[in-house]
């Protein structure tokens, strides 16, 4: 006699009586809810709550992949009154969990009205695997539990079918109305009433009815729908990823502003180069106004000069006749000398101005530097003698040619040698020593014991017309053109000078030529 035909013959607390002998999971299933479960299917089902199975719709129990076949097989043993002996498929455990099954269904009556019994056991052979597209049922409830967001599957009927301790954690404030068979809705009910769910909404039953449009019309990558109608809901702790793109977003911002700052000093950068060039073009232009007008004006003061410098010497010498007044002839001197002075300055402003025009020729030769020395020694001895101060040279005997203008390195000496002169007091030394420098290049130093310079002042000297003194405590005459026309003169020779001075100690200046202008 089968169970069916038991249900008919005892009443329900007999045959729960004999179902609890019974080694398998029995459930009675009626109006499509548990009517009743005995203790061996609360155990496998994981149902341990005072409740039990109270309120569990039937189809909860089973894994979506599961219930279309159960749900046909129930319908055709209501319908033709016929055992199913052999049913396999998976069903869910509480919290998620995945178990294979094999099952039996038998009609029967119950509390007065049709239901049905299941009588199922846990399956060794897995019906999930043998599909090929799912794993095991504890594999893949492991597998769930092992994932960074959280998971739930809720049936066609909205009610919690499966998930994984992640998804329970992200509510935990009712946690315990997370359980297979709660509703979606009654699980967000709870977590509005536990204060969990802020939102910005008139009333939480306008939230509600939002979120229970989202959720039954998945439209999002987190939210999806199964093949019978059930909801699939991905939930992700995006704290850190919220965090992330926050920090992206305002390294942006500095990263514009750090552009736009850029933008502006790129422009003014730019805007500061147009007007440097063009200060540039006019301080160009200035300086050739300048050199050119210095260059005419020394043309047109050289040739009335000239003719004074030679009247003032015929007079001088009485070449046509004696003079009646003697002292018309010292004047004539005076006015010869002042007019050599003024040649000389009118010489120089005229070789500067042509170095600065770069007009300045230069006429080379093979020159002998003891030569040289001594015919500017002899120019510059009666001023020496004249000043009370000793004039030396040491040149080398064995020196090596200088390939250069001789006009202009006589220049050149005669200038340094004259300042030096100007500036030792009486009893004082002025020295000339030529050399061949370490490189093999030629060098000349003039040393004296004069009154010296200042380091801060070496720029002013070698400045055009830069003088130390002042105008009104200037002891000694000067234009301030010497040093800068020697410096302009011996660079346009390849070479430079260099200049070493301590106040009331002396000075030495160095004209050092390359070693391209030797010659043996």
């Amino acid at each position: 006699m089968g169970l069916a035909d038991a249900g008919g013959m005892l009443d329900d607390v007999l045959r729960s009586r004999v179902y609890e002998t019974l080694p398998d999971a029995i459930l009675v299933t009626l109006d499509g809810r548990i009517a009743y479960a005995h203790d061996a299917a609360k155990r496998l089902f994981g149902v341990e709550t005072e409740n039990g199975f109270a309120d569990f719709a039937t189809m909860t129990l089973f894994h979506p992949t599961s219930r279309s076949v159960v749900a046909s097989r129930i319908e055709e043993t209501l319908r033709t009154g016929d055992h199913v002996r052999s049913l396999r498929g998976s069903a869910l455990k509480s919290g998620g969990k995945v178990f294979d099954f094999d099952a039996a269904i038998s009609r029967l009556q119950w509390s007065g009205g049709e239901a049905y019994l299941v009588s199922l056991r846990e399956s060794t052979q897995s019906t999930l695997g043998d599909r090929g597209d799912w794993a095991t049922g504890n594999q893949l409830a492991d597998a769930l539990n092992q994932a960074g967001e959280g998971f739930a599957l809720f049936d066609a009927d909205d009610r919690l079918a499966m998930f994984n301790d992640v998804f329970k954690n992200t509510l935990p404030e009712v946690s315990g109305h997370i359980v297979v068979g709660a509703s979606f809705e009654d699980i967000m009910r709870a977590a509005l009433d536990a204060g969990t769910i802020r939102h910005d909404y008139a009333s939480d039953d306008d939230w509600l009815a939002i979120r229970m449009s989202r959720h039954r019309n998945p439209t999002t990558s987190y939210i999806g729908e199964t093949a019978d109608g059930g909801i699939v809901s991905i939930r992700s702790d995006v704290t850190q990823l919220k965090k992330i793109e926050l920090d992206l977003k305002s390294r942006v911002v500095e990263l514009e502003h750090a552009k736009s700052v850029q933008d502006v000093q790129s422009r003014q950068l730019s805007e500061l180069a147009v007007r440097l060039s063009e200060a540039r073009d006019v301080a160009d232009a200035a300086s050739r106004t300048k050199s050119e007008f210095l260059a005419n004006m020394s043309h047109e003061l050289r040739t009335p000069l000239n003719a004074i410098m030679g009247f003032s010497e015929v007079i001088h010498n009485q070449m046509f006749g004696l003079v009646g007044v003697p002292q018309y002839v010292d004047y004539a001197a005076d006015i010869y000398a002042s007019g050599a002075h003024l040649l000389e300055i009118i010489n120089d402003i005229l070789d500067l101005s042509k170095v600065e025009a770069g007009k300045l020729e230069v006429t080379e030769e093979r020159l002998d530097l003891r030569a040289v020395a001594d015919s500017v020694f002899q120019l510059v001895k009666g001023r020496a003698d004249e000043g009370g101060v000793t004039l030396m040279h040491d040149i080398a005997q064995d020196l090596p040619q200088l390939y250069a203008d001789k006009r202009k390195l006589k220049q050149m000496l005669l200038n340094l040698l004259s300042n030096a002169i100007k500036f030792t007091h009486q009893g004082g030394t002025v020295d000339l020593v030529a050399r061949v420098t370490d490189d093999g290049g030629l060098s000349f130093r003039i040393r004296d014991t004069g009154i010296g310079i200042a380091a801060h002042q070496f720029d002013l000297v070698l400045a055009p017309f830069g003088q130390v003194d002042s105008a009104l405590a200037r002891e000694h005459q000067g234009t301030g053109l010497g040093l800068p026309l020697v410096k302009a003169l011996v660079e346009l020779h390849g070479g430079h000078l260099s200049l070493e001075s301590e106040p009331d100690v002396g000075t030495n200046i160095s004209l050092c030529f390359p070693p391209e202008r030797t010659r043996r």
